[in-house]
């Protein structure tokens, strides 16, 4: 009786450390740990709300931050909580999760001026500059 106990237990921990997570899963385990700490950690709440983690092999997950402030911030005060939460929730024992700053620069050049209004403007819709040449138009 003994053996089959065993051989049991043995088969339900092979299968419970083999069982993949969808990204679906994933998301509705990130939101309900996001409702966990809405009231106690409302920035981290945002944090973790406004950053979609994505699933990168069958036991990482790979979050995209935007500042080394977010993520220390993160991994100070979240990260340990969070992935022992997830294990639980995708009854994923080995999962990982890695913290990453986006290496996405926007380079896109700041408008201060009406000349910098216009030129982008313009750039959206070439009839601007028609208009402008029609009816002798100065920006200021």
């Amino acid at each position: 009786m003994v053996p089959e106990k065993i051989e049991q237990a043995n088969e339900i921990i092979q299968n419970y450390a083999t069982e993949e997570f969808t990204q679906e899963s994933l998301l509705v385990a990130w939101k309900n740990f996001a409702h966990t700490i809405e009231k106690e950690m409302p920035r981290l709440h945002q944090v973790i709300t406004s950053h979609e983690p994505k699933k990168t092999a069958h036991d990482k997950i790979q979050l995209q931050l935007d500042n080394a402030s977010q993520q220390r911030d993160f991994i100070e005060k979240v990260h340990s909580k969070l992935v022992l939460f997830l294990k639980n929730e995708l009854t994923v024992p080995s999962l990982e999760l890695v913290v990453e700053i986006s290496e996405e620069i926007n380079n896109t050049q700041l408008i201060y001026t009406a000349t910098d209004k216009f030129n982008y403007l313009a750039e959206q819709n070439e009839q601007l500059n028609n208009l402008k040449k029609t009816f002798n138009l100065d920006i200021e």
